[in-house]
């Protein structure tokens, strides 16, 4: 067991050992962290079944009364939550859905734009969009959500595809061949073990959590029958005393002029990131064809429009509780509640966020990403 399931095990029934009643929220940090680390070798339900079986004996027959109300307590108003926020995890620590294919409409609505029959966002996208399928993958370590554009298999054609279980098995095969021929290269081979260890496979998507940088994941997707992949990273970086996140975008990115994941256009119509270009979609479609054409919604809120980004998300940079930056394919994002804290983003096709078959957004226990809303 690590180290906080070991902790909580003493603490909820450890006998002739004394301890101070635990907080509601000490607790409810201590089984996030317990849900965070073992959710990378089994599954939420797996885990919360054993955190329940736990204080539930410690609400029935601890020695120490007050650590016997708190976990009483703790069942009845904390637990609820966290179960439906891990239930659905699966080993690796992902929560997966799949929602089939999308119409525009509805792909369009998870990001905020109602009425949005006439929008056709398709910059630079030489993929068969028109036969994507689309799952939504959520992280509940780190409280961020996907949408994740796929092509099917079976609509791949006879081309190179890159399936996740092919991927897996043409490791393995890389393994096995250096056990044999180059056993001297123990280390490597323990690292790509490991790798292959922590790779889990849904449909045709890659999903990839690392023992030693737990809260560092990457999401694969095929999109084509050529051998074209989507990859997402998500890094959390630190800030120490000092450093602001709009250094480190400055240090990345050149300037903060142009840092910023928002729409814009230059004169030749090409979409670039920019900061204060409040061009309309339906202007910039004057200039570069098949970008908007007759969109019906109210245009107002498409000014500087930020890409790719869920309603939760919207309202958070709205409200001026999430700072964004973005450039050169990566997009930083920090939380006004994580001061030392930052969310390096990169994906490797930003033309599907331009045109809205990609998205990020955030959830919390309470808050379902807005690509799940019905």
């Amino acid at each position: 067991m690590k180290k906080p399931l070991i902790f909580l095990f003493t603490l909820l029934l450890g006998r002739g050992i004394s301890f101070a009643a635990p907080s509601p929220q000490y607790l409810e940090h201590l089984t996030t962290q317990i849900l965070k680390q073992q959710t990378l070798t089994t599954t939420g339900k797996e885990v919360l079944d054993q955190l329940k079986s736990l204080f539930t004996q410690c609400a029935s027959s601890h020695q120490d009364k007050a650590i016997e109300a708190v976990c009483k307590n703790f069942l009845e108003e904390q637990f609820p939550k966290l179960e439906k926020q891990w239930e659905k995890v699966l080993t690796g620590g992902f929560e997966v859905a799949s929602l089939g294919k999308l119409t525009d409409e509805k792909r369009f609505s998870s990001f905020g734009l109602m009425n949005a029959s006439g929008l056709l966002l398709k910059i630079n996208t030489r993929f068969p969009v028109d036969q994507f399928k689309y799952t939504v993958v959520s992280s509940p370590a780190l409280g961020f959500s996907f949408l994740v554009p796929y092509l099917p298999k079976a609509d791949a054609g006879s081309g190179f595809y890159g399936d996740c279980e092919t991927f897996k098995q043409s490791v393995k095969t890389s393994i096995d061949k250096m056990k044999r021929e180059n056993p001297e290269y123990q280390k490597q081979i323990m690292d790509m073990e490991e790798g292959l260890a922590n790779t889990q496979c849904y449909q045709s998507i890659q999903l990839q959590r690392f023992p030693r940088r737990t809260e560092d994941i990457n999401i694969s997707s095929p999109i084509d029958g050529i051998g074209n992949d989507l990859h997402i990273n998500i890094s959390p970086r630190l800030l120490w005393e000092g450093e602001t996140l709009e250094g480190k975008v400055q240090e990345e990115c050149g300037s903060l002029e142009k840092a910023s994941p928002e729409i814009g256009f230059n004169l030749s119509g090409m979409a670039y990131y920019g900061l204060d270009h409040p061009y309309l979609l339906a202007e910039a479609g004057k200039t570069l064809t098949g970008v908007v054409l007759g969109y019906t919604g109210d245009t107002s809120h498409l000014q500087k429009r930020t890409l790719g980004v869920g309603q939760n998300l919207q309202k958070g940079i709205e409200g001026q509780t999430i700072k964004t930056f973005g450039c050169n394919s990566h997009m930083y994002i920090q939380f006004s509640d994580q001061p030392n804290k930052y969310y390096d983003i990169s994906f490797s096709l930003p033309s599907l966020l331009y045109g809205y078959y990609v998205g990020i957004d955030t959830y919390t226990s309470d808050e379902k990403p807005s690509f799940l809303h019905k």
